[in-house]
C-alpha cells in the first residue's frame, strides 16, 4: 500500500505558526464527529452536541446546508470535487505532501528483551505484545516506535488496521510491516486522518 499517493480532503493551513490554526482546530472537530456518523450517518445529534461543545450552535441555516450536502446540491461557498461537495477552503491533497515517512532501525541484540506492537483491525488502535529476545526475532526487520505518527499494517490495511503511536510506546518496536508517517508542519492532524479511513471512502482506499 502506498498512502503518499492517497489523496485526502484537508482544509487549507492556517498562517499563525505559534497557534492551532482553523484548519487542525476544524480537522480535530470532524475527527470527533466522523466515528458517531459512521455508527449512525442519518442522525444530526452528533453534530450539534459537539458543535456546541465548542460554541458553535447548529442553527437552521447549518442543518439546511447538511440536508442540500447529503442530497448531492452545492451550497453557497462549497465546491464539488472527485472527493464529493467539500467547503471552499478545503481542497485535495496526496498525503505525500502531508506526511513524512519516519524509520528507525533496531540493531537487534541476542540477549536483550523487546517488546512489539501490534495494530488491532477496525481503527482498534495499538496493542502490545510479550516481551521476546532479540534472538527470538531471528533475522526480521524491526524498527523503533516514534511516538505522535500515524502508522498502518500494510498487510490488514483493508481491514482499516491504523492507529497514532504516542509516548507510551517509545522503546517498543514494530515490524516493518507497520510504516509510520508524522505530518509535516501540522498539515493533517492524525485523529482526523484515522477518522477519515474509518468512513466507507477511505476504507475503499485502503482496500
Amino acid at each position: 500500500m502506498q498512502i503518499q499517493n492517497t489523496a485526502v480532503a484537508i482544509q487549507h493551513s492556517g498562517e499563525q505558526a505559534n497557534t492551532p490554526s482553523s484548519a487542525q482546530f476544524n480537522q480535530q472537530l470532524l475527527a470527533q464527529i466522523l466515528p458517531e456518523l459512521i455508527r449512525n450517518p442519518e442522525s444530526l445529534k452528533s453534530l450539534m452536541e459537539i458543535g456546541e461543545k465548542y460554541g458553535e450552535k447548529m442553527t437552521p441555516e447549518i442543518k439546511h446546508r447538511i440536508e442540500k450536502i447529503r442530497h448531492g446540491n452545492v451550497p453557497d461557498g462549497y465546491k464539488k470535487t472527485k472527493a464529493g461537495i467539500l467547503p471552499a477552503d478545503w481542497d485535495l491533497h496526496m498525503l505525500g505532501e502531508c506526511l513524512s515517512r519516519v524509520e528507525k532501525p533496531v540493531e537487534v541484540k541476542p540477549n536483550e528483551l523487546y517488546t512489539q506492537i501490534g495494530i488491532r483491525s477496525h481503527g482498534k488502535g495499538i496493542f502490545y505484545k510479550e516481551p521476546v529476545t532479540g534472538s527470538a526475532l531471528g533475522n526480521k526487520a524491526v524498527f523503533w516506535i516514534e511516538p505522535d505518527c500515524f502508522i498502518v499494517n500494510i498487510v490488514f490495511a483493508w481491514e482499516q488496521a491504523i492507529g497514532k503511536t504516542t509516548q507510551s510506546e517509545v522503546g517498543m518496536i514494530g515490524s516493518h510491516r507497520f510504516p509510520m508517517y508524522r505530518p509535516v508542519n501540522d498539515r493533517v492532524d492524525i485523529d482526523y486522518l484515522i477518522s477519515y479511513f474509518l468512513t466507507k471512502r477511505g476504507t475503499d482506499i485502503l482496500e
